[in-house]
């Protein structure tokens, strides 16, 4: 073969291997797959939806939610991302997630409200004889928080000083006392128990 035949031969070679890698190698201005991000913001404490609040992913953002808090990411590209959720009067959540080609459902995103300074605030956790208990509802300091799936509270902006904490799930209640201290948080794990019956009224 001449000179010529094999230059020609190793051009289209070159040619030949490009247009491959142009289609699959991922180098070829070829489209990006993206998909949905979709969850539930929730309060911390009370559990309850959030309406307002926006999810943003690099540079895609959601509408803002609505009363229950559900929201929608749309067209994110698939990889590792970070996911921020944010709404007036509640501190700024990231959450790291890693976007599918089918699409991320992230589960429910739980957002703490701003903390006042000089208050102190108590996390903790809900139990019985049967291991953690969600659905509860705890008191403390005039403010009222819900257990989550796993058991866990926190409710947030208290006054500093003595403190007591009662919780109830059925027919079973829980109590302590605990010492708020400012700008602290005080944890506490509530043991749940049969509530003695009620004496009768003669």
């Amino acid at each position: 073969m001449s000179v010529s035949k094999l230059a020609i031969t190793g051009a289209l070679v070159s040619m030949v291997f490009a247009a491959l890698c142009l289609s699959g190698c991922g180098g070829g201005g070829g489209e990006v797959a993206t998909a949905d991000v979709t969850g539930t913001i929730q309060d911390d404490s009370s559990l309850v939806g959030l309406s307002g609040a926006v999810a943003r992913v690099d540079s895609r953002t959601s509408a803002p939610t609505g009363p229950n808090g559900s929201f929608t990411v749309e067209n994110v590209p698939v990889g590792t991302r970070q996911l921020v959720i944010a709404l007036a009067g509640y501190q700024t959540v990231t959450v790291p997630v890693t976007v599918n080609g089918g699409g991320t459902n992230v589960g429910t995103v739980y957002v703490p409200p701003v903390t006042v300074p000089g208050q102190g605030h108590i996390v903790g956790e809900l139990r019985d004889n049967t291991g953690t208990v969600a659905g509860g509802t705890i008191v403390a300091g005039g403010k009222t928080a819900q257990s989550k799936p796993n058991g866990q509270f926190a409710i947030y902006n208290i006054a500093p000083g003595a403190t007591a904490v009662t919780a109830q799930f059925s027919a079973k209640i829980a109590r302590a006392n605990v010492t708020v201290t400012a700008d602290q948080t005080t944890s506490v794990v509530l043991g749940l128990s049969v509530s003695p019956p009620t004496p009768p009224t003669l």
